[in-house]
């Protein structure tokens, strides 16, 4: 089973022999819940918003912004949460599948990764004040990528691999120096708007660390061979933490596997839903028919999946710092 480590705020990982059958049975109900809500909600018409991305928009009756605008979501959060209060609220967030069209579901991730990003910005600050530290390789490479003021958590959504079209890019900014979290979410209302979506990702991504889960293989790649193909400018990331490497050197051999729905059974992190498998035929039915229902669970599955990636990361830094 998976136990607390650690003061007793559910943040580190440690894995028993039943931990395998119970991660297997949660994520299969998770995903039974999100695919029945998705198939129950996500095939409802809903009236179009009359906002994108904040601004006033032109609704028709097949979109909610005008033509050529991808839609934008800005959702920003500010917090000061102390070390001490971090380790007092032990509150647990349970799976959100049953709620996932709904809006309310974003305050508590937020709320969990700004905890999980104050604890990391403790032990940062710790570690860099011991300057006699012995620090291994894994401890430094999180040190330096966590040095900048403005770090992105990033995570894309695709329609499969190679020369797949990107339809949906989250990026969560931490801005260090302000204790703020800001999420911004770009979606494609069809493939033609995938150069936009990515060049208003590169818009903010100019002079960030990045922090993805599994991003050196798939993600950054996949945003490197998009650019080309659309005569984009490519800049490289100051630095570019991927959470999958350290997370199999820490815990790939309590866990068998180190995908990210395993990884947030183990945190008592929110699965994604709907599932991944789930999101490229969702998207089709949204280009087909883009209603706010659909839209939204697209949304959500994002936020989920990249307000993990601070979760994680703290469990890293507890992991391996003394």
């Amino acid at each position: 089973m998976c136990k607390r480590v650690g003061g007793g705020n559910g943040w580190s990982i440690r894995s028993g022999n039943s931990l395998l059958p119970r991660v297997g049975r949660l994520i299969r109900e998770a995903n039974r819940q999100a695919l029945k809500t998705a198939s129950n909600d996500a095939l409802r018409s809903s009236m179009p918003s009359d906002k994108c991305g904040g601004k006033p928009a032109h609704c028709t009756a097949d979109r909610c912004c005008p033509t050529g605008v991808p839609h934008y979501r800005r959702d920003e959060f500010s917090f000061g949460v102390t070390v001490n209060a971090l380790q007092q609220r032990t509150g647990e967030i349970s799976f959100i599948a049953k709620d996932a069209l709904n809006g309310c579901a974003r305050q508590p991730l937020f709320e969990r990764a700004s905890k999980a990003l104050a604890g990391a910005d403790a032990i940062i600050s710790a570690a860099v004040e011991q300057s006699s530290i012995n620090r291994h390789g894994m401890l430094s490479e999180l040190l330096t990528a966590c040095a900048s003021d403005r770090i992105l958590f990033v995570d894309c959504e695709t329609l499969g691999f190679g020369s797949m079209p990107i339809f949906l890019i989250g990026a969560l900014e931490w801005l260090r120096g302000l204790h703020k979290l800001v999420l911004h979410q770009w979606l494609a209302h069809d493939y033609s708007e995938e150069p936009l979506i990515i060049e208003a990702f590169l818009s903010i991504m100019n002079g960030c660390a990045l922090i993805s889960f599994n991003g050196k293989a798939f993600d950054v790649p996949m945003l490197r061979s998009r650019c080309m193909r659309y005569k984009l400018a490519w800049v490289e990331p100051v630095a570019h933490i991927d959470l999958i490497h350290i997370s199999r050197k820490l815990w790939g051999e309590q866990l068998g596997d180190c995908r990210l729905s395993t990884l947030c059974v183990a945190m008592r992190h929110p699965v994604s839903a709907p599932p991944s498998s789930l999101l490229p035929e969702l998207y089709c039915q949204f280009v087909e028919n883009p209603t706010e229902a659909l839209r939204e669970s697209l949304l959500l599955h994002n936020a989920v999946d990249v307000c993990a990636l601070p979760v994680l990361l703290y469990a890293a830094l507890r992991s391996i710092t003394p």
